[in-house]
């Protein structure tokens, strides 16, 4: 939760900072950089033959000057002249404080002058927390601060005890309250003693009580006695127990053992789910904070058969923590098949992560071809990392079609 949290207040971060990164080389340009005392001046797209060309982001050539705590940035095409980047500006000076943090982004236009860009700002500042949080944010037009169109507000404040966000106000241009393009003031924390969040609230400029995007106005959590959550339950403005349209209304956790827990989904009247996987209760088993089994519980608490008829579904983990290999198990906990034919699969994922191979697996663990007739499939990708082809072969590496 405090991760979601976070990225709230972060996210107004991210479209203001959008921090240039140091471009992958392509098969047609590389990225050449000038150092001068020990410090890049100036970044060019080039092909083999030294010509100057566009780079991904369409600048040719990006230059920096340095000022005790700013650096300028300004950006220009092949040709030289000043290069107008997504979101209306030519150039930005980056401040930092004494952490390298970034403080402050000035927006330039093509003659290196403060100008508003096309979300409507010239600046942003940013002040930080002694543990590196963000804790206020203010937009500014030219001179003065200036509510963003598209958000809503001109700043946001953020209020801590011990590292915990209590309070997350928008204000506008005076430092007052007011109702963003979210549709509220204030998110609000209820923490306890060891500053765990135990409830989330939502408030209007008035302080009246508002309702978040995803349909709740506020949540109340229950911890267990190791601190651990074991449900969060969400109710509108008027406080009334809300599925937030999910199709139930909470999600409890037991924690049943060392290693294991259940997890059971109830209605708006406190009655247990059935899922669409077939099971009420999801039961699983950890080992150093990794699922490594899945069982089925029936509302009686009893193992059951899901839908596609397994029992229980085994998972292993390369060494940067991916699974790459599911097997699936009867009642018994002996591998078994899935209608498709096949009892488990192994992935092969290149270094980014990518699945570039899976191969279906038998109950012996070997290759198998499932009833489609195929046992492997291979996958293709773009530049982009979108799949733009999937290869099926049989357990005799015949491409089927």
């Amino acid at each position: 939760m405090m991760k979601n949290l976070k990225r709230g207040l972060c996210t107004a971060a991210a479209l203001l900072l959008v921090l240039i990164q140091a471009p992958a080389v392509t098969a047609d340009a590389s990225w050449q950089q000038t150092v001068k005392y020990g410090k890049v001046t100036q970044e060019t797209w080039t092909d083999s033959d030294g010509t100057v060309l566009p780079g991904p982001q369409g600048y040719a050539t990006i230059t920096y000057s340095y000022d005790k705590n700013e650096t300028t940035e300004k950006y220009f095409d092949e040709k030289g002249e000043p290069f107008r980047m997504p979101g209306g500006y030519y150039g930005r000076v980056l401040t930092r404080d004494g952490k390298r943090q970034i403080t402050g982004i000035t927006y330039l236009d093509a003659q290196g002058k403060r100008a508003l860009n096309d979300w409507g700002y010239a600046r942003i500042r940013m002040d930080y927390t002694s543990f590196g949080e963000v804790k206020f944010l203010m937009y500014y037009g030219e001179r003065s601060p200036v509510i963003v169109p598209s958000l809503g507000y001109a700043g946001i404040k953020a209020e801590f005890r011990g590292k915990t966000m209590t309070r997350r106000t928008f204000l506008d241009e005076r430092e007052k309250p007011i109702d963003g393009a979210a549709g509220y003031a204030a998110q609000v924390f209820r923490i306890n003693k060891k500053n765990q969040i135990l409830g989330i609230s939502f408030e209007h400029a008035d302080g009246s009580p508002a309702t978040c995007a995803d349909g709740w106005s506020s949540c109340e959590k229950t911890l267990d006695s190791s601190g651990r959550e074991v449900c969060t339950k969400y109710y509108t403005a008027d406080g009334l127990l809300t599925d937030r349209g999910a199709g139930y209304a909470w999600e409890e956790t037991l924690y049943t053992g060392r290693n294991i827990t259940q997890v059971t989904r109830y209605s708006l009247e406190g009655q247990k789910l059935e899922t669409e996987g077939g099971y009420t209760t999801l039961q699983q088993e950890w080992k150093d904070e990794r699922v490594i089994r899945e069982t089925f519980l029936n509302a009686d608490g009893q193992r059951i058969l899901n839908r596609d008829g397994i029992g229980g579904i085994s998972y292993g983990y390369d060494g940067d923590n991916r699974v790459i290999r599911v097997q699936y198990e009867d009642l018994n906990g002996k591998p078994a098949e899935r209608m498709e034919g096949y009892a488990g699969y192994q992935d092969t994922l290149d270094e980014t992560g990518r699945l570039i191979r899976r191969e279906f697996l038998n109950r012996d663990g070997r290759k198998a071809n499932r009833a489609e007739g195929y046992a492997e499939i291979r996958y293709q990708y773009d530049e982009a990392g979108q799949i733009t082809e999937e290869l099926h072969y049989d357990t005799d590496g015949i491409q089927i079609q």
